[in-house]
């Protein structure tokens, strides 16, 4: 038999497997003929080379099979092809199996004319050919083979191995389908969708891609749900199209999970969600979908549902710009303006802000014109940038007409031009910009450009509120606290403030805090400044508002956890006092770990910014060795400046630092002028040092009467040696009447509150009966 050679082109890059010859044993192991059929020549060696073969003996097999491929049995040489395809009794050998397969091939055996489609194809055996390939795939078609006829379907629409033939992809694609094929039911759908082959019909399309759904070919899923989504050939209904789109996901097909990144991303058919948009785009652009690098990367750049990561964004909108995307380019640009996580880097962006605007996209002309009227971009072009803006301005672009006009205010690129810039203004305003409307209000109320005339000012600034412009609603609410522009009215200030904080404006959310500060509403006001706050808008003294009421428990309860973060960035920030009560909260332990060197590294801030609580503390480490070096020295040293700024406590501990020699020469005057300061303030340890001065006659003559006086006052504050003292005075008649009962008295108390001496004395009180 003459050798047949074919040229073939391989379709995919995987070698397609030849058919094994297990399977054709196990559909005939013995040739049978139909009745008084007469059996063809070389089916004797048929079946002797089919015994062979179950019996283990390749060699004698394939004689027996060769000699029936000789005598012209298909079936003969079907065997014999497979043989030398897989090396059983023979060397391997492609070109043979090819010549065999072709022999059987023509003669109808189906196998064979798979086999050599597929050989054909790849160039196994023969030449790669897809015209040969094609030939082989009808054969098998037209003789019901379901996989040829999509096979050969598919090679027509692509135009592999012949011309691009839609009528033919379509015949074939109906072939199979309706064999239940669901690959072939999916593409007969697209045919029907697109109109190619047969008469566009999305309803037959969604028929047929019904049946490939319910055969699991999942991109059927995908296509039902684009019809929901769009609304083609049935009632537009985002939900459905959810519920399709997550039966193609299940399978990973890629344009589902993009399309569900979308629903999630936008929140259409689902509760909006970005971490499941994230998820779900990362899936399809995982597998190479590139739609979703678009939505990815912005994913990055903004961090939705994801950490921000502009590494990560300009790679993705790399991925789409590089083919030219406009978009991608634009982005691009952007993120190498913005400069956040990468460094900023002006010829990039303008590259490819360039790019895309040579396309025309429209948002990239406006970027070139705001980068070139920008006075920090390097080697700028005003001029240009002007330009660029009026070319997009022309074409109603509002945000270039803003710019325009602060062009002309400023002299950028332009000559100064007062009328020129509040027409431009007037112009973006006409359009619907709420900007505009407060800028000209803004311009009026300055006198910038216009004559000073702050009632059209408020004018322009309220008719944005009006219109919904949030920030405008905050600042005609400041101004109607101040009455400025507008008669004042705190209703009036409160309704706009309140409107504009209900819309999430933090500078709102904060004039708010500070009306109610002044009014001393603890409760609103620590609600509006951490309203604020979550919103980005802080000072150190809001800050310090906020830890200092719950600290304190003003307006809430009292929580330390709440309170020590603020207090803590507060004090970072310069704030005094709040230095101060972070110093307190290292010391005791509130709401951080105790640290006293990082209570005296606050103390001292605060203490040398004038803090007199702080000096005070500062003092109090210094004596007694907490989180410095014990230094009698320094303790007074402290102490003495909190003193001198009023603090009692440390007017108290400055007198009992003269009464003792700590840190100073014993002075029973300072001491008695430092307790005086500290016991009118209230000082109970002041009050005592001052009592027993009068008492002893130490710095001051003796007056029992002054003693008496002091230890009351601080007895009724419970200081237990006061209490004892006066006790004695009650014993002894000093400045009192002599009254044993009293005596008693004040040494219980002073016996409660842990006074040794008292404890004592109440023995013989006790037994006595008092």
């Amino acid at each position: 038999m003459k050798h047949l050679i074919y040229a073939v082109a391989v379709c995919s890059s995987m070698m397609i497997a030849p058919v094994q010859m297990s399977a054709s044993i196990n559909e005939a192991t013995t040739v049978t003929t139909v009745n008084d059929q007469k059996p063809l020549k070389g089916e004797k060696e048929l079946n002797k080379g089919l015994t062979l073969l179950q019996e283990g003996e390749l060699e004698k097999a394939v004689k027996s099979f060769l000699k029936s491929a000789e005598k012209g049995h298909p079936k003969g040489q079907l065997q014999l092809a497979q043989c030398y395809l897989e090396g059983k009794g023979v060397p391997a050998d492609s070109a043979q199996a090819a010549k065999w397969y072709t022999a059987a091939g023509e003669q109808g055996e189906l196998d064979a004319q798979i086999q050599m489609a597929k050989m054909c194809r790849s160039g196994w055996g023969v030449e790669r050919n897809q015209t040969n390939a094609n030939y082989w795939y009808r054969k098998a078609a037209e003789a019901g083979d379901v996989h040829s006829q999509y096979t050969l379907a598919t090679r027509y629409k692509r135009g592999r191995g012949c011309e691009k033939n839609f009528d033919e992809a379509a015949k074939w694609f109906l072939a199979a389908a309706q064999k239940g094929y669901g690959n072939a039911q999916y593409q007969l759908g697209l045919c029907y969708k697109n109109g190619e082959g047969v008469e566009a019909d999305i309803e037959q399309a969604m028929q047929w891609w019904r049946q490939a759904a319910e055969a699991r070919v999942y991109q059927a899923y995908t296509e039902l749900g684009h019809c929901h989504y769009y609304g083609q050939g049935v009632p537009q209904n985002y939900s459905n199209a959810v519920s399709a789109y997550q039966n193609a996901a299940r399978r990973d097909e890629p344009e589902a999970n993009y399309m569900l990144g979308l629903c999630h991303w936008n929140g259409t058919g689902v509760e909006q969600n970005d971490g499941h948009a994230f998820t779900y785009f990362k899936e399809a652009s995982d597998r190479r979908y590139q739609p979703a690098y678009m939505y990815l990367g912005h994913a990055y750049y903004e961090g939705r549902g994801t950490s921000q990561n502009l590494d990560e964004a300009i790679n993705c909108f790399w991925k789409l710009a590089k083919d030219g995307d406009l978009e991608a380019s634009y982005a691009l640009g952007k993120c190498y303006y913005d400069g956040k996580k990468v460094k900023k880097n002006y010829n990039e962006a303008l590259k490819w802000y360039q790019k895309a605007a040579d396309g025309n996209y429209k948002p990239a002309i406006y970027m070139l014109g705001y980068l070139n009227v920008l006075q920090d971009t390097p080697n700028a072009n005003p001029q240009q940038g002007v330009k660029y803006l009026k070319q997009i301005a022309a074409e109603g672009n509002h945000d270039a007409e803003l710019l325009l006009a602060e062009c002309y205010m400023e002299g950028v690129g332009v000559a100064v031009d007062s009328a020129q810039s509040l027409a431009w203004y007037k112009k973006a305003a006409e359009g619907g910009e709420l900007n505009a409307y407060l800028m000209l209000g803004s311009m009026y109320l300055q006198g910038k450009g216009v004559p000073e005339n702050p009632q059209e000012g408020a004018k322009w600034i309220e008719l944005a509120a009006d219109k919904g412009y949030v920030k405008a609603m905050s600042i005609i609410g400041d101004m109607y606290f101040i009455g400025h522009g507008v008669e004042k009215d705190i209703d009036k200030a409160l309704a706009w403030l309140r409107k504009a904080d209900a819309a999430g404006d933090a500078d709102a959310a904060y004039s708010l805090a500070i009306y109610y500060a002044e009014d001393e509403n603890y409760e609103s006001a620590l609600e509006y400044y951490e309203s604020a706050y979550e919103r980005g808008k802080f000072t150190k003294e809001s800050l310090y508002y906020i830890g200092d009421c719950y600290y304190y428990g003003k307006g809430c309860d009292g929580d330390y956890d709440k309170a020590y973060p603020m207090l803590l960035r507060a004090a970072e920030m310069g704030h005094i006092d709040a230095q101060y009560l972070t110093g307190v909260c290292y010391y005791n332990g509130y709401g951080v770990s105790s640290d006293y060197y990082s209570a005296v590294k606050w103390y001292r801030l605060a203490a040398e910014a004038g803090n007199a609580d702080a000096a005070n503390n500062l003092g109090y480490c210094y004596e007694e060795g907490y989180g410095v070096a014990e230094s009698a020295t320094e303790a007074v040293k402290w102490y003495k400046k909190s003193a001198e700024g009023g603090n009692m406590y440390a007017q108290a501990n400055l007198a009992q630092c003269y009464y003792n020699g700590y840190g100073v020469s014993v002075n029973h005057a300072e001491c008695v002028k430092w307790a005086r300061k500290a016991a009118d303030q209230g000082s109970s340890r002041g009050q005592f040092r001052l009592g027993y001065a009068y008492n002893e006659g130490l710095g001051v003559a003796k007056n029992y009467t002054e003693a008496k006086k002091w230890y009351e006052k601080a007895a009724n504050q419970g200081h237990a040696t006061a209490q004892h003292n006066l006790g004695v005075m009650y014993e002894k008649g000093q400045g009192v009447k002599k009254n044993y009962y009293m005596a008693a008295y004040w040494f219980r108390q002073g016996a409660e509150n842990g006074e040794e001496l008292s404890v004592q004395a109440l023995k013989w009180y006790d037994r006595n009966g008092y």
